[in-house]
């Protein structure tokens, strides 16, 4: 099964992005936002 990544795509309105914090590797920052926009998923109700 293969999953369509905008089929999951919510509008985040959550916190900001300080950059003083965030990681160099854009690779870590994206895993990093991918996770909590997982997390949120589940706490979201769907249209």
């Amino acid at each position: 099964m293969t999953r369509n990544i905008a089929d999951i795509r919510r509008d985040y309105e959550g916190g900001r992005l300080d950059e003083s914090q965030a990681s160099d590797d854009p690779f870590v920052l994206f895993n990093e936002w991918f996770t909590l926009a997982l997390e949120k998923r589940g706490k979201m109700v769907m249209p």
